[in-house]
């Protein structure tokens, strides 16, 4: 699904070379485990409300103004984890968090949108980039870009809800559209174009 992503027009550039220095080694070069995530709790939040929303929280519209609710979904699963909001302007990529309390704004952009969810965590240092999605475990993200040639950003983000223990298939939970379990294979097979990016 995407995100509010298509209605801000956010330059492709920035977040593609947050991505490839994230790949550099460095004091922050760790897993999420390493650090008190627990990543178990995010793929079974994942697995839970991938077909159904968590009531809690506010259910963005595939056509709604944001755009979809794939990365409200994911910030949800990071919440149960262990990932410690942070307040601030809700435009702002140092910020996360949602209050439902509020009306209008009821959640940072980096909350519901794609791009900038991936901003704050790699500004943040909850997540680091991983060459190949094979190496990605249970709780771990992927975003992507189905059409890179219009250079319109991230589009969606999914989580490893299932990793088989023999052959190491990856299947992965998203919301817009609502999905449980949905193999790798056959997520690249229908996206022959898209670039996907992994995350730990």
């Amino acid at each position: 699904g995407r995100t509010a992503q298509a209605h801000t027009h956010i330059s492709l550039f920035p977040i593609m070379s947050i991505i490839k220095m994230s790949l550099m080694t460095g004091p922050y070069s760790m897993t999420l485990n390493q650090r008190g995530i627990d990543k178990q709790a995010i793929a079974t939040y994942a697995a839970k409300y991938a077909e159904k929303h968590n009531e809690e929280f506010r259910f963005y519209f595939l056509n709604d103004e944001y755009g979809a609710d794939c990365a409200n979904f994911v910030s949800q699963a990071m919440l149960v984890g262990g990932w410690i909001p942070i307040q601030g302007f809700y435009r702002s990529v140092d910020s996360w968090w949602y209050d439902s309390s509020l009306i209008w704004p009821n959640a940072s952009r980096t909350w519901i949108n794609v791009e900038d969810f991936i901003k704050f965590a790699l500004r943040q240092h909850r997540i680091q980039r991983v060459k190949e999605v094979s190496d990605l475990v249970l709780g771990d993200i992927v975003a992507a870009d189905f059409n890179p040639e219009n250079k319109d950003g991230l589009e969606h983000i999914m989580i490893v809800s299932k990793k088989d223990v023999i052959t190491g298939e990856l299947s992965f939970s998203y919301h817009s559209p609502n999905t449980k379990d949905k193999s790798f294979v056959e997520i690249r097979k229908n996206n022959p174009n898209a670039n996907f990016y992994a995350f730990s």
